[in-house]
């Protein structure tokens, strides 16, 4: 005869107060604690818009001088839309963005085109350039 042998057929005590809990609700008391929230949702989003420098065709850099060529021409006031890769701190990786505003300067020796919000962006940089019409 073992210790237990008066308590081993004894029914499974149910609160008095409130319902048993569901194994599922038993279950997310043990699910990962997310101290970040959002934090995964952050980087999912910085990987998806990060990757290697875009290669440009000879046609493709060839139409970038061209529009560069017209900007100059036209001279500061432009409006227009710069597609271009910014670089990430750290990686070889970088950034697509989009760059909007009027073009302030256009400078060949310094290979930069600067806009009126006193950004300026990179020939080098640049993987597509739009005038935009109306602005």
């Amino acid at each position: 005869m073992s210790e237990y042998d008066d308590i081993i057929d004894l029914p499974h005590p149910e609160p008095r107060r409130h319902q048993r809990m569901g194994a599922r609700e038993r279950a997310a008391q043990f699910m990962p604690f997310a101290a970040l929230t959002g934090y995964e949702a952050l980087v999912r989003q910085t990987v998806a818009e990060t990757a290697p420098r875009p290669e440009l065709s000879e046609n493709e850099i060839e139409e970038i001088n061209q529009k560069l060529r017209r900007l100059r021409e036209k001279g500061q006031g432009t409006a227009v839309s710069i597609r271009c890769v910014r670089e990430r701190f750290g990686s070889k990786d970088v950034e697509i963005c989009v760059r909007q505003g009027k073009v302030s300067r256009v400078d060949a020796d310094r290979g930069i085109i600067l806009l009126d919000d006193e950004g300026a962006v990179f020939f080098s940089d640049i993987l597509d350039i739009d005038e935009i019409a109306g602005a």
